[in-house]
């Protein structure tokens, strides 16, 4: 990651953690990350839980755009925990999610879902604000395109 990019991801991180009061676990983190996060997230910092290590979950949903299954409203409700790694804000790297679950040996224990609308899994921005939210949204009873749309909308507003 760049500096440019660090920040961008310590930001929009936090943004997640504002607009869905949700849970949030920084994983594989180091000193430098973490400084910088407490920079951004100021008096919420310890609304986080930040490790240097990756936990050992029971169940984990990871999203990818590349994966080969659909993420549904079901598979949303049925866990409750997910991993929205490998968004890179600066330069874009083509399947950096696969890259990082195989570096973390998480790829083959979980199952991959793509959040698609419209027909592509590229139709939505590639920010873990934006896609926390989607979930968070689907979580509180939304279908996965009523979700988008409505972050769309909101995304919109603030551009």
């Amino acid at each position: 990651h760049t500096e440019k990019g660090k920040k961008s991801l310590c930001i929009q991180i936090y943004h997640a953690y504002l607009e869905t009061k949700q849970k949030f676990i920084l994983t594989n983190s180091n000193e430098e990350f973490e400084n910088l996060f407490k920079k951004v997230a100021g008096k919420n910092f310890d609304k986080f839980e930040i490790r240097r290590d990756f936990p050992n979950f029971e169940s984990l949903i990871i999203l990818d755009p590349y994966a080969e299954k659909e993420l549904t409203k079901e598979v949303v409700k049925e866990n409750e925990n997910f991993f929205i790694g490998g968004i890179v804000d600066v330069v874009r790297i083509k399947h950096a999610t696969k890259m990082l679950t195989n570096m973390l040996g998480i790829s083959q224990k979980f199952s991959s879902y793509k959040i698609v609308y419209k027909g592509s899994a590229f139709n939505i921005p590639d920010r873990i604000n934006f896609i926390a939210k989607v979930v968070f949204y689907i979580k509180n009873c939304m279908d996965v395109e009523e979700a988008i749309e409505k972050c769309l909308q909101e995304f919109k507003k603030k551009i």
